[in-house]
């Protein structure tokens, strides 16, 4: 879970926006050891995870990427439309798996 704490647009030579980079404060982790702020790369196309900065995610990723990717195909989600996916997530994380 973490905050948006910042976002910079990035574009190609003909100054066309292609893609965004978010900057993550981290708060909390599940399963893994991160800390800090992660930065997440977002292409604008139809498979992008839109963000906001200020509000607060649960964020699903593959953490061996930098910058990660985050994909609007999984459970990520704005943490205040997200309390059963965090309850599953709690008991999955709970487990030796």
């Amino acid at each position: 879970m973490g905050k948006v704490v910042d976002e910079a647009y990035l574009s190609d030579d003909q100054g066309f926006y292609t893609a965004l980079l978010y900057s993550i404060k981290v708060q909390y982790i599940y399963k893994g050891k991160l800390s800090g702020i992660l930065v997440a790369f977002n292409n604008m196309d139809s498979g992008r995870f839109p963000m906001d900065v200020g509000k607060e995610y649960l964020i699903f990723t593959n953490a061996s990427y930098s910058p990660i990717i985050i994909s609007s195909c999984g459970n990520s989600k704005e943490v205040s439309n997200a309390t059963e996916t965090i309850e599953e997530v709690k008991k999955l994380a709970s487990k030796d798996v």
